[in-house]
């Protein structure tokens, strides 16, 4: 199946499902090579592993849920010629540039993202990172391609991405992830969201 078909059924699975209501659904066409030329122009080592498949089927997803006992999911998957410009003002600020080498891609939430870690004449770094904006960064652990395909398992529920993290996986958003994720479907296996 393609990712763009996979996204599709994953709307349509949430809309289906008792209890729960989509509120926004949004599926980018696939990427034009002047987008995807963009992107690459920002990356001197090239873009992440999977970045030009995924985007080239599909170039941004936005899709938010809500549940009747308080339970939500999110994506924003951004656009690929956005997720590689100038973050400035957003992720780092002049005077502390610690997080100037993040490239966010997943947007699900406004004050907390997903994203890449791109050095200057670097590689891309393989694991994605879980960034609280102005605050902290860590490692997932997890490829672009892996964080893909958990994303399509966990549903976007709300903050799911705290339970990849041994710095994050003991908060009460990966405690609800594991409580009340199961329940709205039950195929989900938990044994594949730990560090």
């Amino acid at each position: 199946m393609s990712k763009r078909s996979a996204f599709e059924a994953l709307v349509a699975e949430i809309a289906a499902t008792t209890g729960l209501r989509v509120s926004t659904a949004e599926l980018g066409a696939p990427a034009s090579k002047a987008q995807l030329a963009t992107a690459e122009g920002y990356c001197a080592a090239g873009l992440p592993p999977g970045v030009e498949q995924f985007f080239g089927e599909m170039n941004g997803f936005h899709l938010e849920w809500k549940g009747a006992d308080g339970d939500a999911g999110a994506i924003h998957l951004l656009p690929v010629e956005r997720i590689f410009g100038n973050w400035r003002e957003t992720i780092w600020f002049p005077g502390d540039e610690r997080f100037r080498d993040l490239y966010p891609f997943d947007f699900f939430q406004p004050e907390t993202c997903i994203a890449f870690r791109v050095r200057e004449d670097e590689e891309p770094a393989r694991q994605v990172y879980l960034h609280a904006l102005g605050e902290a960064s860590c490692s997932l652990g997890r490829s672009f391609n892996e964080y893909i395909a958990l994303l399509l398992e966990s549903r976007g529920y709300l903050h799911w991405q705290h339970c990849l993290s041994a710095e994050t996986n003991n908060n009460p958003e990966a405690a609800r992830f594991r409580e009340r994720a199961p329940a709205l479907f039950p195929d989900l296996k938990l044994e594949r969201f730990k560090p």
